[in-house]
């Protein structure tokens, strides 16, 4: 392979050109081409200057991105900086007009400031052009100051200031807000309480699996939409862009409680589409798009056509071989789409980046298909949000590289090797694939940490989770305690690895290091627990201990590198009570 076959997005069209070779010594020139597409480019580097040609300022923007890379790629090829770019042609354009990345902000991480617009500059530099950040409580409402008080919440000056930063790098900054569904919070405040689907569920303990599978608004009472009403009235006007995610996904408690009877007569169906027909109206009013998830809208099909023609449907599907019918559905409706994977690293401290390729390329590869409006590539942070940001940048390439450029999407071996060397400067090209390797998917071994929350459930509550099928209790000590060793055995190599690349950002080696030895010690801890359950006694582990204060240090102080302290304290204190 040449060295510009690592760029990601991977060009359109790139060609040699056949002139002599010396050097980059000056640009010779940036033009602004109407004829070209906004986001279209063409680059030229030639013996002695850059031109760039584009459709817009996006365009050349674009261009400089990829001039970037290449300068990156041939400076860290050879250490002692001799190594040019050769003469080269590229014309480039993307196959999907909205690329975007969906991060999760409220389930237990709320990240610093200047960590969202360092993730804006990653973004851009892979040509992604929206961002929409996660929120359900973790915004400063004013009048909700019970739902947000312990949550280190974003405030209006820091998501006024991330706005105008995106727009800098060509980002649309979209608003995102839990207006149905996933009300946790603000279902369990005294004041808000009776509003819950469910009745005195706040009485219940805070736990993982009640937060992310339960509080469902009432559909039934006036005072809810008046509610939902309030918090868009703060959050819209703070958002230069003309479109709003409402949400509306995983309203699981919907007529299983207060609105059971009601549900029994009308159906579930029409309840959902009744309450989401009101929210969207509402945010139209503020001429705004609409977009939603479209998880519960394809379980009751029979309601598509009542869905406003303008409203765009979110159609998420994380599976390593996604339903292409989901996308055939909404597409023959007339709806119109984003499709949605993931880069899997919720419930887990280091991202299945195997199971994310998958995913992410055969999405993509419907995108195409069905021409769809936009992708939009989610980081959820389920069960207290454990995952780091730097173990899904790899995922978040990929959804970037692959929805710019469809049809030249390389395997996954290929794939983990262009990402090591390009965002690592991993000379060897291991890096990523060996990262992978950390969180395999190994069935029911999979996903330790929300193995460990429904585990802390049944201790809390006295019973198996209703969402969880018990298949954890059945697990051996033993076999845990052989995957904590697999993962420890790889730990030394892997960080070996880490120091020897380039250039590589020191807040990501941290976050990584400790991600993956706390997968290992994770695995540790639950061995440990359900052995002495087994054997019905407690023997202290000295060395285990203090292992895992360690790891606990090391992991706040990382957490507190790039985040607000939000929800640390929780996490702490699961680990603490095993």
């Amino acid at each position: 392979m040449e060295l510009y076959d690592y760029l990601l997005p991977a060009p359109q069209e790139v060609r040699a050109l056949e002139v002599e070779d010396l050097g980059i010594q000056t640009f010779g020139g940036m033009k602004i081409d109407h004829t070209l597409a906004k986001q279209e480019y063409i680059l030229k580097i030639k013996s002695t200057k850059v031109d760039i040609t584009a459709g817009s300022k996006t365009g050349e923007f674009y261009a400089k991105q990829t001039l970037n890379q290449l300068i990156k790629l041939y400076r860290d090829n050879d250490l002692n900086g001799s190594q040019k770019i050769p003469p080269l042609f590229i014309h480039d354009l993307p196959d999907i007009e909205t690329r975007g990345y969906y991060y999760d902000v409220t389930r237990g991480k709320v990240p610093k400031l200047k960590t969202l617009k360092l993730l804006a500059d990653r973004l851009a530099h892979y040509k992604v052009n929206q961002l929409q950040l996660y929120v359900e409580h973790t915004f400063a409402f004013e009048g909700f100051e019970e739902m947000w008080q312990d949550a280190s919440p974003l405030t209006a000056k820091e998501i006024t200031e991330l706005d105008n930063y995106c727009r800098k790098k060509h980002i649309e900054l979209v608003p995102s807000l839990s207006t149905f569904g996933h009300l946790y919070h603000l279902l369990r405040t005294e004041k808000y309480k009776h509003l819950c689907e469910l009745p005195n569920t706040e009485n219940v303990p805070f736990n993982w699996p009640d937060r992310m599978l339960h509080h469902t608004i009432d559909v039934s009472n006036p005072e809810s939409i008046e509610v939902i009403k309030n918090m868009l009235d703060q959050y819209i006007p703070l958002f230069k862009s003309d479109k709003f995610n409402i949400c509306g996904d995983e309203t699981f408690d919907l007529g299983r409680g207060r609105n059971e009877e009601l549900a029994q007569k009308v159906g579930k169906g029409r309840l959902y589409v009744d309450f989401l027909k009101k929210i969207i109206s509402h945010v139209q009013s503020h001429d705004k798009k609409v977009q939603f998830w479209g998880d519960i809208l394809l379980e009751h099909p029979e309601y598509i056509d009542e869905i406003p023609k303008d409203a765009l449907v979110l159609n998420w599907d994380y599976a390593p071989e996604p339903d292409e019918e989901r996308v055939r559905k909404i597409s023959e409706s007339g709806l119109k789409q984003y499709l949605c994977p993931g880069v899997w690293g919720w419930n887990s401290f280091v991202n299945d980046i195997q199971m994310g390729y998958d995913n992410i390329s055969k999405m993509a590869k419907y995108s195409q298909k069905y021409k769809v409006e936009g992708f939009l590539n989610t980081d959820w942070g389920d069960f207290g949000n454990v995952n780091s940001l730097s173990t899904s940048i790899p995922g978040m390439i990929m959804g970037a590289a692959f929805s710019w450029n469809a049809v030249k999407i390389p395997d996954y071996q290929q794939t983990c090797k262009i990402i090591s060397r390009l965002e690592y400067g991993d000379l060897s090209g291991e890096l990523v694939e060996k990262m992978a390797e950390f969180c395999r998917y190994e069935g029911e071994l999979y996903n330790v940490w929300v193995n460990l929350a429904h585990y802390d459930y049944q201790r809390i509550i006295g019973e198996k989770h209703m969402w969880h099928n018990g298949q954890l209790f059945e697990k051996s000590a033993e076999e845990m305690a052989n995957e904590a060793k697999r993962v420890s055995k790889n730990i030394d190599g892997f960080l070996t690895l880490m120091e020897n690349a380039k250039r590589i950002n020191p807040d990501d080696v941290s976050e990584i290091e400790v991600a993956v030895r706390g997968y290992a010690l994770m695995w540790k801890l639950l061995a440990k627990n359900i052995e002495g359950e087994t054997l019905n006694k407690k023997t202290p582990d000295r060395e285990l201990q203090l292992e895992k204060q360690v790891w606990i240090k090391n992991f706040s102080r990382v957490w507190r590198v790039r985040n607000k302290k939000s929800e640390l304290n929780r996490i702490i204190d699961l680990i603490k009570r095993l």
